[in-house]
């Protein structure tokens, strides 16, 4: 079938509006200019192009790219976590693939349903740039999961998750996010997103201290602008250890561990 871009460029300033532009970029390509952009002002990157298979829309991997600038994108692409659950979801709802960090749009060759589907993968842009914009107690649960996944995948089974001492606290009211048995001492992480929980988090460590307990605590602080002043203070007075931020420092807290076992003596 022949690739009527005249009749493709018409339906979409018919369905959207004047200011769509059609700008060639290669064989059977064109770049499609819209007015829907990210929150900084960029413009989404969308083409339209032939293949073996026939038309569809790419953004050449300019969403995730750009997700990439404040956001860690592997953890939309990783098997398991809440991200990559919204990632994969959204993928299934608009008739969207990942490929090589492309998103991907299959058109059928009656061209007369173009304009539908072109907004269905705006929609679906809209929402992968979302994903890190959920509610905070969504985003929040995230970050959790994403650090015991990451603990797990790094030191499987010596890394438990919600671990509370089964001499004084069977109902896990002082539990540990993830306690790490990788040394003589254990070191007990825990993860802190609000002023709350960060308290929380710092009673938890007070009474294990309290019973005497052996171990090195590690807090990671994600969001840390939520934190007040004086909640830093009681973290960094309880714990021998914090780290500000999950996304983008997994070697730093791999490192850190691995500095801790040097220094405790390993198990």
């Amino acid at each position: 079938m022949i690739f009527n871009i005249d009749q493709l460029y018409k339906q979409l300033k018919t369905l959207i509006c004047d200011e769509i532009e059609f700008t060639p970029k290669g064989v059977e390509t064109y770049l499609v200019t819209t007015p829907f952009c990210f929150d900084d002002g960029d413009g989404y990157v969308i083409y339209i192009k032939r293949g073996l298979d026939g038309l569809y829309l790419t953004d050449g991997g300019h969403t995730m790219m750009h997700l990439s600038y404040w956001m860690d994108t592997n953890q939309l692409i990783r098997e398991e976590g809440e991200r990559s659950d919204l990632f994969n979801g959204i993928l299934r709802a608009y008739h969207v693939a990942y490929s090589d960090g492309r998103l991907i749009m299959q058109l059928p060759e009656n061209t007369e349903s173009f304009g539908n589907y072109f907004l269905t993968y705006i929609q679906a842009i809209t929402k992968i740039t979302d994903i890190d914009y959920l509610s905070k107690e969504r985003v929040r649960k995230s970050f959790l999961n994403d650090l015991v996944i990451f603990l797990r995948e790094k030191y499987g089974e010596r890394a438990r998750e919600k671990w509370s001492n089964p001499e004084y606290d069977k109902a896990g009211t002082y539990s540990v996010d993830i306690r790490l048995d990788l040394a003589k001492v254990p070191i007990y992480v825990y993860a802190a997103w609000s002023n709350e929980r960060a308290l929380s988090v710092v009673v938890s460590i007070l009474t294990h201290r309290e019973r005497r307990e052996r171990f090195r605590s590690l807090v990671i602080h994600e969001y840390v602008e939520e934190l007040s002043k004086p909640t830093l203070k009681k973290i960094m007075d309880a714990s021998d250890k914090q780290i500000s931020g999950f996304y983008g420092k997994q070697e730093e807290i791999a490192e850190y561990i691995k500095t801790e076992i040097e220094y405790i003596g390993g198990g």
